[in-house]
């Protein structure tokens, strides 16, 4: 290009033309081509090229084909925005005219998108620089008919009789996708997204480097539950106010170096949310988890390691102060270092030292309450320290305000606490008395999977049989490694079997419950809130533990936390954790049977009906070498039922070696099980109409199994309800439910469901039946059964119809509870 010198006689317009002087700028990117043409005979309006459309224009990266010797180029750029992979309708960006030369010239120029003007700017028309850089977005309907965008800057220099082109071409993208500028940290908000009013979903892609930790904090959220969801990757949506949202919500720390970068999804339409982002070290805010390993505070950033061991564990620390220039060395022999390792004492005073006091690097260390620090002094000597941690989690962290500092290497190991772990496995501790070890599961499966995975491992589902061990099982999930408040767990507890009759899948006896009792805000409580609710239709027949529970009206923005996790009936299909026990390894023949345990006999009358029968120290492993016989005899007039509850045993194909017979009577041989029956135990349900029956269970030398528990029972021969459930007396059919706990008109409808009615009581032989069932059942527990009576405002009355009064004067008796008659067991 011609430069040509201004002399005197053209002063004035020299001095006008200085306005559109370029400065050199910095680009976005490169992408330019030069299209010198002669101007005379163009038509205004018309262009000198044909455009071509690309078929796929996505994510689209061109690559920079710049031309060096181009003297003036065109960009379309954003403040927040990489434009190389594409524009998004409804967004501001800036178009901006770059030179290249420094003392170029512009005598005139115009910018056209798709061969429509954008700006156009003469010689007599420009005041200042500010023109050189405007605002445009594309529309709706650019992205409509238009797969890309070319844009065109026609432009002739001072002294050059010539105009000159430059184009670029840009994919306007079908999808809101963007991606943040590379910088160490921005803010992002919904203003910066498509202004527009309809509801559209937009990807926002974080920038990435190598070896650093991203950080995320939301820092404004006003956003309808039903309108939208903003959702940081590798998170769950959130919605609503910020206020509501717990820290773990607002606060999020990603790994920038992943292949893929780290998104956040908006939805939130014209709703408003805003965010902070920063790049950090690679040593920033981590959370370890292993049983053992090594890390390492890098001098001049700012590092923080989270440990945290299964509850029983301490951990044991060596820490490695290396001077600056030495090498760090992670493989160290521990056990070797960490005997001559000088102890490094604990100052329980709050640290008041900073990063700015240190003349090294500073390490603080925080030990459930306890935090102290340590300086390691710059051009000081390789020291190392060891320490034993009081709890299972360990706060490191470390800062200073050079690269020229010593290096911080801790090396940790995982050291069990005896007497809570005692002879388990690493991340399980001893449970029910040292029989059995408590095991977390955090992967997720729906209840039947859970209970396969841990019969799998030899156990089951775990079983809370007291509040003592309640109360373990809140400190092992609380102080977990993968603890959130949110999160449900699987036990071994189920009525699918038996609407409302509990079970545990460990056969042990369901005697202590800790159901949810309810929302605290008792004017919003649904009455379904109270655990366990289902109704028998719902589908609800699992266990859960859960701490948090949601408020079921809508209005309610609390969510009720809990100290301790209550128990919840879920549908068994939903996917949770889950918890295992299994047996404590420990020696199998300490067991010493009870001969009188072992051989007995057990008469059932018309009061005492039921009873439980197992094997030698069920559910723990049986001994070798058994050979019992458990006899049951009846009053005439009833019949023998056998319902297994539990039946492993050692098996073989016809049963052997260890097994269970049922033999009638003065019979020789019965019905004969061994094996794993969990899956078909009402199958081996076995009924004798003779007043005798014989359980011989027989081990021989090796392989010892949980054994099995019986539930027996004397029943009527006449009985001819159609429920196996029911009882029959005086010609009538009884049932019996303890759960779920339902209103007086609940329970009604419910047994109208059935084509029954609730109960009445006519006389003490009735009262005598209900009394002893209840009593006696193994599902028995202090509780209040309805009965159909009720009042009517002038006197009470059985549902019934019947007419017939009777007064209780028993241990279990007749209570008005809310113009309603109910059964008390005391």
């Amino acid at each position: 290009m011609t430069i040509i010198r201004a002399s005197t006689c053209f002063c004035g317009v020299i001095m006008l033309l200085t306005a559109l002087q370029c400065c050199s700028g910095g680009r976005q990117y490169g992408g330019s081509r030069k299209i010198r043409h002669d101007r005379k005979g163009q038509t205004e309006g018309t262009q000198s090229d044909i455009d071509f459309e690309f078929e796929t224009t996505k994510g689209m990266d061109y690559a920079s084909y710049d031309d060096p010797s181009e003297d003036v180029t065109l960009d379309v750029v954003h403040s927040l925005y990489d434009t190389r992979k594409g524009i998004v309708p409804n967004i501001v960006y800036q178009v901006k005219i770059n030179c290249t030369a420094a003392a170029t010239t512009l005598y005139n120029y115009t910018i056209t998108m798709n061969g429509k003007t954008l700006f156009r700017g003469q010689p007599n028309a420009v005041a200042d620089n500010n023109l050189l850089t405007f605002n445009w977005s594309a529309t709706t309907a650019d992205q409509q008919s238009h797969k890309y965008l070319t844009f065109r800057l026609e432009y002739s220099t001072f002294g050059a009789p010539e105009t000159n082109q430059f184009k670029r071409r840009i994919p306007l993208l079908k999808d809101c996708e963007l991606y943040l500028l590379a910088a160490d940290w921005g803010r992002l908000s919904s203003r910066d997204l498509p202004a527009h009013g309809q509801q559209q979903t937009c990807v926002v892609r974080f920038p990435q480097k190598q070896r650093a930790r991203l950080v995320v904090d939301l820092t404004k959220l006003n956003v309808p539950c039903k309108r939208g969801r903003l959702q940081v990757s590798g998170h769950q949506p959130v919605c609503g106010k910020l206020e509501d949202l717990r820290q773990s919500d607002r606060h999020y720390v990603l790994d920038a170096g992943h292949a893929q970068p780290s998104t956040v999804t908006s939805s939130v339409g014209r709703f408003a949310f805003a965010l902070s982002y920063r790049l950090a070290a690679s040593c920033f805010d981590n959370d370890v988890a292993q049983q053992n390993g090594t890390v390492v505070f890098t001098p001049g950033s700012e590092c923080r390691y989270k440990v945290t061991q299964p509850y029983g564990y301490r951990l044991r620390l060596l820490i490695d102060s290396v001077p600056y220039g030495h090498p760090t060395d992670t493989a160290t022999d521990y056990d070797h270092t960490a005997a001559a390792a000088k102890p490094m004492p604990i100052d329980p005073t709050p640290v008041q030292q900073t990063a700015a006091t240190c003349p090294g690097t500073l390490f603080r260390l925080t030990d459930g309450t306890v935090g102290w620090f340590y300086c390691a002094l710059a051009g000081g000597p390789k020291r190392q320290m060891s320490m034993v941690s009081e709890t299972n989690v360990v706060l490191m962290e470390s800062s200073s305000a050079s690269a020229h500092v010593p290096t911080l290497v801790v090396a940790y190991q995982a050291e069990p606490i005896p007497d809570v772990v005692s002879q388990c496995p690493y991340g399980s501790v001893s449970f029910k008395g040292g029989l059995h070890c408590l095991t977390i599961v955090d992967e997720t499966l729906d209840w039947q999977d859970a209970e396969d995975y841990c019969v799998q491992g030899g156990g089951h589902l775990a079983s809370i049989d007291n509040h003592r061990t309640q109360m373990l099982v809140d400190t092992v999930l609380i102080n977990s490694p993968s603890y959130s408040d949110n999160t449900a767990y699987w036990i071994g507890a189920t009525d699918m079997n038996n609407e409302g009759f509990f079970k545990w899948t460990d056969s042990s006896p369901f005697t202590y419950s800790n159901w949810y009792q309810g929302h605290v805000h008792q004017p919003y409580s649904s009455p379904n809130s109270k655990q366990p609710n289902d109704d028998g239709l719902s589908r609800q027949d699992c266990v859960e533990l859960r701490q948090v529970y949601r408020p079921q009206n809508r209005l309610l923005k609390y969510f009720n936390r809990n100290s301790s996790y209550t128990w919840n009936d879920r549908d068994c299909s939903v996917k949770n954790r889950f918890l295992c026990q299994t047996q404590q390894h420990t020696s199998s023949n300490d067991y010493d049977p009870d001969e009188t345990s072992c051989n007995i006999t057990i008469k059932l009358t018309s009061e005492m009906r039921f009873a439980s029968v197992s094997s030698p120290g069920f559910p723990q492993p049986y001994p070798d070498n058994q050979d019992c016989n458990i006899g049951l005899e009846v009053p005439r007039g009833y019949q023998i039922e056998v319902e297994f509850e539990e039946l492993m045993l050692e098996n073989e194909s016809t049963c052997g070696y260890d097994y269970v017979e049922l033999i009638p009577g003065d019979d020789d041989e019965g019905p004969k099980y061994c094996g794993d029956k969990s899956d078909v135990l009402k199958l081996t349900r076995f009924v004798t109409k003779k007043p005798k029956l014989r359980i011989h269970f027989v081990s021989d030398y090796s392989h010892s199994f949980s054994g099995f528990r019986a539930r027996v029972s004397a029943e009527h021969v006449n009985n001819e309800c159609d429920d196996a459930r029911q009882q029959m007396f005086n010609g009538s059919c009884y049932l019996f439910a303890s759960y779920p706990e339902v209103s007086w008109h609940t329970a009604r409808s419910i047994c109208n469901g059935i084509k029954a009615e609730l109960a009445s009581v006519h006389n003490a032989e009735e009262e005598q039946f209900i009394e002893s069932f209840i009593r006696e059942s193994t599902d028995t527990r202090s509780a209040i059964y309805w009965l159909g009576g009720t009042w009517n405002e002038k006197s009470w009355y059985w549902v019934d119809n019947s007419t017939a009064k009777f007064s209780v004067n028993s241990t279990v008796g007749l209570a008005a509870v809310r113009s309603t008659i109910s059964l008390v067991s005391r």
